[in-house]
């Protein structure tokens, strides 16, 4: 099983659309796929998650914590950590889904016109875990 824990680097990120796209490709792929969000508006995020993949109830699910996370069973496993890395136990929050779910960290950030690697590097280090790499959204 591949775990992947979706993180926001800002405000509106695009999070939950990345989600969506890279979960409904690998489930076009022929991978069984499930869904978990943590936080506040996790209910939200997991049902229209589910809804928009046609996934099993059990494969999109919600917790308010990171600590009451189950991770479900799938090929491939998307949680997604609502907040953003300004937020205030942000990384506390990712830190303790990538202990639950051994998930690799992979944050989400907004395009903007002026954008620097330097802000980028920056954003990621105040999440305060090891990352795989970076997806920069526009999201309309």
């Amino acid at each position: 099983m591949t775990v992947l824990v979706l993180a926001g680097l800002g405000p509106a990120a695009g999070k939950t659309a990345v989600a969506c796209g890279l979960l409904a490709r690998w489930k076009e792929h022929g991978r069984s796929v499930a869904y978990a969000a943590v936080g506040v508006g996790a209910a939200e995020q997991a049902a229209f998650i589910g809804a928009a993949l046609h996934l099993p109830e059990t494969a999109a699910s919600s917790v308010d914590q990171a600590d009451a996370l189950a991770t479900p069973s799938a090929d491939v496993v998307v949680v997604e950590v609502a907040g953003d890395a300004a937020e205030p136990g942000i990384g506390a929050a990712v830190a303790a889904a990538v202990a639950k779910t051994g998930g690799k960290v992979l944050p989400v950030l907004r395009y903007e016109q002026h954008l620097e690697a330097s802000g980028v590097l920056a954003a990621v280090g105040k999440l305060g875990v090891p990352v795989v790499g970076a997806v920069v959204n526009d999201v309309p």
